[in-house]
């Protein structure tokens, strides 16, 4: 994937599928500033994309 193709909002839900984590588990990882602050629209809390893939890149390399 590159990163035109992750530069779109997803919501914190979404996140949490796609890292198969709780949307508890997304708030703590947001707390302990592994992800960053979500953005705001709205009332709604959004996430990058790129910020998932760049944590799934990280997770990677740390046990690799």
């Amino acid at each position: 994937m590159n990163e035109q193709d992750t530069e779109y909002l997803i919501t914190l839900q979404e996140a949490a599928k796609r890292l198969c984590i709780s949307l508890r588990g997304i708030y703590r990882l947001i707390a302990s500033d592994e992800l960053p602050h979500p953005v705001k629209v709205g009332n709604a809390s959004r996430l990058y994309a790129s910020d998932i893939e760049t944590y799934l890149s990280q997770l990677k390399e740390t046990y690799r």
